[in-house]
């Protein structure tokens, strides 16, 4: 049995509208359950918007008289999950029913419609999960309740055998993309390593706090969220200092983190600024994968493992260049 999707579980907002009829909502989700292995054709329109990990449909003036909610999804494949298409909808129930009556409608409403599968349920949050899947997991139908928004989230769809589109990097790193992640790394590098003695004032961009600016020039797709800030350290003691550094993130990496990681620390290795060495005292790299100094100037490259997803199968990486400077 499939476990429910991480985008499926991050739903927050539902619509409000009147309550409809029982032969509607049985009508529309029986219409979407057989247009789901044919990715929809029949009820979406040709236009979308394009996202990086999705692509966004409406439904065509037909089927929208039907169900003006209903949003059709093309969600790419990630670290942890193949291709689905899926369309959605809310459905308003009597706001005076209870968690137990709106959990009863559903297990009467929906079963039926979807014979031979097998359920799951799970929740969080405040509200149930009903799931169900048959033919090998490939297809679904999800319904999400919340007393507090008056009824449910309804979600069919199913995964494809062959995924077309995949979020860049979530599976891996390919010999182009470790390529372009070494030759971002090195411009990152070069210009940082060359402002550290003026505190990178030449990257400086617009101040986005008293401490925070962002970059005035960018460093590829390999290298995003860059910015400059100035870390003063609070409570100071003989031995903090106070610090200006740049940063940048890698996207979500998928893969073993170890693996992605070796990768990041070649490429700063490649372009390594004169004067760097490596620092391999464990208690000097609490927190880092992989740390530089050279002390002539009290500067610092380091690479931190910065953020999972909620599955563990992607690795974000912060590439920082720190300036230490005495307190006053």
């Amino acid at each position: 049995m499939r476990t429910w999707p991480i985008y499926l579980l991050l739903i927050t907002t539902l619509a409000a509208a009147g309550p409809g009829n029982d032969a509607q909502l049985v009508g529309v989700t029986r219409l979407s359950l057989a247009a789901a292995p044919t990715n929809f054709e029949t009820l979406r329109s040709p236009a979308f918007s394009p996202l990086p990990n999705q692509r966004t449909y409406k439904s065509t003036p037909e089927f929208a008289k039907r169900c003006p909610d209903c949003t059709i999804y093309d969600k790419f494949a990630t670290a942890s999950l193949d291709e689905s298409w899926n369309m959605q909808f809310h459905w308003d129930t009597n706001p005076a029913w209870s968690k137990e009556q709106l959990d009863a409608y559903v297990l009467a409403t929906f079963p039926p419609l979807f014979p031979g599968a097998t359920l799951q349920r799970a929740s969080s949050g405040g509200r149930d999960y009903f799931g169900w899947s048959r033919d090998s997991a490939k297809q679904f139908l999800y319904v999400i309740t919340d007393t507090n928004a008056r009824g449910f989230r309804v979600i069919v769809g199913h995964f494809l055998a062959s995924n077309e589109h995949v979020v860049r990097f979530s599976r891996g790193l390919t010999s182009a993309d470790r390529d372009e992640l070494t030759k971002s790394v090195r411009n990152f590098l070069t210009v940082a390593a060359a402002g550290i003695d003026s505190n990178f004032a030449s990257l400086l961009g617009k101040q986005t706090n008293t401490e925070w600016y962002a970059l005035n020039m960018g460093f590829g797709e390999m290298l995003t969220d860059c910015r400059a800030v100035k870390d003063i350290v609070s409570n100071p003691s003989p031995t903090n200092e106070s610090t200006w550094f740049v940063s940048c993130a890698t996207p979500a990496i998928g893969g073993p983190a170890a693996q992605s990681a070796a990768q990041l620390r070649d490429a700063v290795s490649a372009a390594l600024p004169s004067g760097f060495t490596p620092t391999t005292d464990p208690a000097q790299l609490v927190g880092m994968a992989y740390r530089w100094d050279r002390k002539s100037d009290n500067a610092m490259i380091f690479i931190r493992a910065n953020a999972y997803d909620q599955t563990g199968a992607t690795t974000t990486y912060d590439l920082e260049v720190d300036h230490f400077l005495p307190l006053p």
